[in-house]
């Protein structure tokens, strides 16, 4: 932990400098070093991930369910179109299909 936060004190990323800026600002060293630590634990990162990926995965899971039930309604979407045609239409369409 402490090689990593050498790492990143020397950083310019946006994120890396927050982190050392919230470090820094730590009114009672002592006693809330720890604690801030501990947030970003390793256990604390991995969770963090663990939710954005089952939140992406829920997403994910929610389109495919979305786009399986608008292919299952297709067919059924393509009559009732062809159905509405003219008759001249629906003939030309038949015989090109």
């Amino acid at each position: 932990m402490a090689r990593a936060l050498d790492l990143a004190a020397s950083s310019t990323s946006t994120s890396t400098v927050a982190l050392i800026d919230f470090l820094d600002n730590l009114s009672d060293v002592t006693n809330q070093l720890p604690t801030a630590l501990s947030l970003i634990a390793p256990e604390e990162l991995t969770a963090m991930y663990t939710a954005a990926f089952a939140g992406m995965e829920a997403q994910g899971n929610r389109f495919l369910k979305r786009a399986n039930e608008m292919a299952r309604g297709l067919p059924r979407f393509v009559h009732q179109r062809v159905q509405s045609l003219p008759d001249g239409q629906r003939r030309s369409r038949a015989t090109a299909g």
